[in-house]
């Protein structure tokens, strides 16, 4: 995991134009401070160099300065116009730290607003298994924007209309589907994701139910822990 991660920031410092020496140096300390063992840091050096004089030659200077504000382009969208931003931003994926990673959204509120997002994924792809079953639930639902009050409040507002609204034949397809569902799962009862099934089918009018949304349906309520 370390040394895929390294092989992808040496693709960054080639694409900053970090000078060889200095690229050179933070790819030792990097190896070092994660004890990298030295055949592998030797594999990101060789890697480092030989991306070093392939970015050299590969693109006469107009193609360059394209490629090099096509990727400010898409810096600015993502991070705005702040080199501090910028710089922050791109560093996000190697922080492993929740705490670090906290601190980073509490510089102050402008900051706080754009890296929301990137460091809430973050703190999701880089927890360990047994934090990750306790933040799971409260992690998507940052991400996602939900207020569970407000949510609790509009499902219970919808499901009361489904004996009123959802059509016979939508009701029998999603009850013969969850009967066959989740059969030895004592926390996921039919009810349960019955309930879930034919809500959704009032809210989405559009896509109402198709065979297989019960084993999405089931999985997410398992993996977030309803």
């Amino acid at each position: 995991m370390i040394f895929n991660e390294l092989s992808r920031y040496v693709q960054f410092l080639c694409n900053f134009n970090v000078p060889f020496d200095k690229a050179n140096n933070l790819l030792i300390f990097l190896c070092d401070y994660y004890s990298m063992d030295k055949s592998k840091m030797h594999i990101l050096l060789t890697e480092l160099m030989s991306n070093q004089k392939n970015m050299a030659r590969m693109f006469n200077d107009k193609e360059t300065l394209y490629w090099s504000l096509m990727k400010r382009g898409e810096r600015f969208r993502k991070f705005g116009y702040s080199n501090t931003a910028t710089i922050l931003g791109l560093t996000i994926k190697f922080i492993d730290s929740d705490k670090m990673l906290s601190k980073l959204v509490s510089l102050n509120k402008d900051l706080n607003e754009i890296f929301r997002d990137e460091v809430l994924k973050q703190t999701l792809l880089r927890a360990d298994l047994r934090d990750l079953e306790v933040k799971r639930k409260d992690i998507w639902l940052q991400i996602l924007r939900i207020d569970p009050v407000v949510s609790v409040s509009e499902y219970k507002h919808y499901k009361n209309q489904v004996a009123q609204f959802l059509s016979k034949n939508i009701e029998e397809s999603i009850d013969v589907d969850v009967r066959r569902s989740f059969n030895h799962m004592n926390n996921l009862s039919h009810d349960n994701l019955s309930n879930i099934l034919k809500t959704y089918a009032i809210i989405n009018k559009d896509l109402d139910y198709c065979q297989g949304m019960n084993f999405m349906a089931g999985y997410l309520y398992l993996s977030i822990d309803c």
